[in-house]
């Protein structure tokens, strides 16, 4: 008899609220932030989230 492995695969639901907004870049900046897009593949606005959550960790001592 053959051990048969049942993998049951239950949907974890994530939910990350967020808030559209809109800023100004200057030309340059957006050329990079595309160039880096099209390198890692990650979508120019992640690239940004990511940059400010590093801008907001090295000031949490500011937010306290």
């Amino acid at each position: 008899m053959q051990d048969i492995l049942l993998a049951i695969c239950m949907p974890i639901e994530y939910k990350m609220y967020m808030q559209r907004t809109a800023l100004f870049l200057k030309e340059a900046q957006l050329k990079k932030l595309k160039a880096l897009s099209d390198k890692t593949g990650a979508p120019v606005a992640e690239l940004i989230r990511r940059a400010i959550d590093r801008y907001l960790q090295e000031r949490a001592r500011e937010l306290k």
